[in-house]
């Protein structure tokens, strides 16, 4: 049976992915019943393991900066490895976070 079509996965019931992956453009989840509803993959539709994962990609990139620009003698370069570094801290503050609630929070 085609699953139905749903923005969001309904909050109702406890569902699981079953089908999709970071690429594709729907993302298939499934209740205890077998009932399965596609949603469209976007940030609150996916597994939280993903966003945690987006989250510390983010915050690496943000180390390489730091590490790019810190020693510069250059002040808007130093400047901005202040901010890179201030959002690499915030980045896995925040993974760290949706790790132990298991929320999606980004």
């Amino acid at each position: 049976m085609k699953p139905s079509f749903a923005q969001a996965v309904p909050s109702d019931r406890p569902f699981r992915m079953v089908e999709g992956t970071i690429r594709t453009g729907l993302l298939v989840y499934e209740d205890t019943t077998g009932q399965r509803v596609s949603v469209p993959n976007i940030w609150y539709n996916q597994p939280v393991e993903w966003r945690i994962n987006a989250a510390l990609f983010y915050a690496d990139c943000a180390h390489e900066t730091v590490e790019r620009f810190r020693a510069s003698r250059i002040a808007w370069q130093r400047d901005m490895a202040q901010r890179a570094a201030k959002s690499e801290a915030r980045l896995r503050a925040l993974a760290d976070e949706m790790r132990n609630s298991g929320k999606i929070l980004m």
